[in-house]
């Protein structure tokens, strides 16, 4: 239930940007996921609306979540989170210092002091297609138009990170990309986040309905929808998903987010 004057101050503050990128804070701690903004083909505004960053997590290289992240690092002085194998190409694309580059490996835990981060295995969403097909010129979007950058498109294919922030109060926030694939709905179950931040592109209403019964998620929050999709389409998708979460997990606010706006968590969600 969204409330919309709090009496309470919030332990973490959500808004989603553009397709994959979020933008949290834990008190004065500041996280921001996944930071393509600039080049989303409906967000009418670039990385400058980005308050504050004190670490990135990025979930794989793809160009949809990384085209603003040198921009972030250097405006905001941080450290970036990524998976094993897409460091040194990421680190090569960028020309970056190689120690603001942590390569995580599943289920690594850091704690940074205004927030624990633990890494997750997964899979990115099946694409149907073969490595070939993948790395064809005539399928890159414009931006991939260096070797390094199709480096880094190449392990984004491959490689996958989905994270669990955990606040200092215990409350947990899942970030998650993947399918509803038995190995995915266990790691899902063991971690019962309380707050879950779900891709919604190729995944069913009911995939996202099984996932969220899995963890018991008290808050969900669908993201990724506005790459492919405009709101005259995804949001009669969120609308069909909220429904089928509520028939597995009645207790479960659905939130539909807008973008640059504000969501405030604690023993409450308001807007």
């Amino acid at each position: 239930m969204l409330i919309e004057q709090p009496q309470l101050r919030p332990e973490v503050s959500i808004r989603w940007l553009t397709i994959a990128c979020f933008e949290i804070r834990v008190g004065d701690f500041r996280i921001v996921i996944d930071p393509c903004i600039g080049e989303s083909p409906r967000a009418p505004f670039g990385p400058e609306v980005i308050e504050g960053a004190d670490i990135v997590l990025l979930s794989h290289t793809h160009w949809d979540h990384i085209t603003d992240l040198a921009y972030v690092m250097e405006k905001f002085h941080c450290p970036v989170l990524c998976g094993e194998l897409s460091a040194p190409a990421l680190i090569e694309m960028l020309n970056a210092n190689p120690h603001d580059v942590y390569p995580v490996t599943p289920n690594l835990e850091l704690d940074f002091g205004g927030a624990r981060v633990r890494a997750l295995f997964a899979r990115h969403t099946n694409q149907h297609c073969t490595h070939a097909d993948l790395t064809d010129p005539a399928h890159q979007r414009p931006w991939v138009n260096t070797p390094q950058r199709l480096a880094c498109g190449n392990f984004g294919d491959l490689e996958y990170r989905d994270y669990l922030i955990t606040t200092p109060g215990g409350l947990k926030i899942m970030f998650w990309g993947s399918n509803a694939t038995p190995e995915q709905l266990g790691i899902i179950r063991e971690l019962k986040p309380d707050i879950a931040i779900m891709q919604f592109t190729k995944q069913t209403p009911e995939d996202l309905a099984a996932m969220a019964e899995a963890g018991s998620v008290k808050v969900l929050i669908p993201h990724h929808m506005d790459l492919a999709m405009s709101e005259d389409v995804y949001l009669p998708r969120i609308a069909e998903m909220e429904r089928a979460v509520h028939a597995r997990v009645p207790g479960c606010t659905v939130i539909t987010p807008e973008r640059l706006r504000w969501y405030h968590m604690g023993l409450s969600v308001w807007a």
